[in-house]
């Protein structure tokens, strides 16, 4: 009888140790996929605007926000590694250390470089020291289909119908204190957004993390490169901004002036051959011919870009063109100052690739909204380019 209560006791306190060491190990595990979770979303939160920085934005946003986390029942650092983070522009893709302008996933496994283990309180008895754990967690960027660019278009007409604007005219010029006129134009940066320069937002996505308060721009003077990273809109690479895969290209390159539409508005939206929608579906390219100086000669851009090709415009993103501008008064404008209050948000088409930032944009207004409803673009109401970040492991 004392052998068969012996084998009991041994028997009883197996189990336990079994269900206390599983327990810890269940406890562990859910800790680290905790670490995995907030270290993919914090890298998804960076695929919103893709540049030569974001690869670093990202990476370094995951492993800061991950190793906030600790493991061992709170003992431990989780010691997540930059090549535990990897990206994809596919859910069911390859995840490497590479960013594309089409990259949305952002996967996080933080045993990756770094194998947990979890030492056992009672298995021991039976040999077993430690178990591993892992975890990893894959987050995608969702949102807003156009971001905003850090480029202010001014109304003398706050309070009129489409915010003092007629859609589908093309504005133009460069805003000047005291002077400007509806539709002028003028570089900004927003209020409380910092880290990235303003071509790079330019030839990236756009600013896309616009905070719920974003009411108010401030003045830009750093415009060196812009005029390169607006071309990469139209497949335009030159300088810096070179390469297709980091800086999108729009579907079409087509550049509208009153000489290749004589409409002279409307490239939109109007029912013609050379519509930009009917460039976007044949992925016609920049024609050189489109834009000529004052002797009749095309207009050499900076860096002197060579037109991409249809298979590569074929290749761009739907859209790149059609952006979100924030409108302020233009009695406000200041090229010196700050805090100047946005009074709504413009949906805008990029006419043409630019050869000077201080005179040459023009953009075609396709639908204004006011700060009811922030986002013109695809008629959703919240913040013009605000992105959220979803788990999809």
């Amino acid at each position: 009888m004392s052998i068969v209560t012996g084998f009991t006791i041994i028997f009883l306190i197996a189990m336990l140790g079994l269900v206390l060491d599983l327990g810890h190990l269940f406890i562990a595990k859910t800790e680290l996929q905790n670490a995995a979770d907030s270290c993919a979303l914090a890298a998804a939160a960076e695929l919103g605007s893709i540049n030569g920085s974001t690869l670093d934005r990202a990476t370094n946003a995951g492993v800061r926000v991950g190793n906030r986390n600790l493991i061992d029942l709170q003992r431990e650092p989780v010691d997540i590694q930059s090549a535990d983070i990897t990206f994809s522009t596919d859910y069911n893709g390859t995840y490497t250390r590479d960013i594309v302008a089409g990259t949305r996933y952002a996967r996080c496994a933080p045993q990756g470089q770094n194998v947990r283990s979890v030492s056992m309180w009672f298995m021991t008895v039976f040999g077993i020291d430690s178990m591993n754990v892992g975890a990893q967690a894959i987050a995608k960027t969702e949102g807003a289909v156009s971001c905003a660019l850090p480029l202010a278009s001014c109304t003398t007409n706050a309070l009129g119908n489409n915010l003092g604007f007629e859609l589908g005219r093309w504005y133009s010029g460069r805003m000047a204190a005291g002077t400007a006129q509806t539709g002028n134009y003028d570089w900004i940066d927003f209020k409380g957004i910092f880290g990235t320069k303003l071509s790079d937002t330019i030839a990236g996505a756009g600013q896309c993390s616009l905070p719920e308060s974003t009411n108010i721009v401030n003045s830009q003077k750093g415009i060196t490169g812009v005029a390169q990273a607006w071309n990469t809109r139209f497949g335009l690479y030159a300088g810096t901004y070179n390469d297709p895969a980091l800086y999108a290209t729009d579907t079409t390159g087509f550049a509208y002036t009153t000489r290749s539409w004589p409409l002279g508005r409307n490239a939109f939206g109007t029912t013609y051959p050379q519509s930009y929608l009917n460039q976007e579906a044949n992925h016609v390219p920049y024609n050189p011919d489109a834009i000529v100086d004052g002797k009749g000669r095309p207009v050499n851009f900076p860096g002197n870009p060579s037109p991409s090709s249809s298979a590569v415009h074929a290749a761009g993103q739907d859209g790149r063109r059609i952006v979100v501008v924030p409108v302020i008064r233009c009695s406000d404008w200041d090229p010196n100052g700050k805090d100047q209050p946005v009074v709504g948000w413009a949906c805008a088409m990029m006419l043409s690739p630019i050869a000077d930032p201080n005179n040459d944009v023009q953009l075609e207004i396709l639908r204004v909204t006011g700060p009811e409803n922030n986002k013109p673009c695809n008629g959703v109401a919240g913040v013009p380019g605000s992105i959220s970040q979803k788990l999809v492991r």
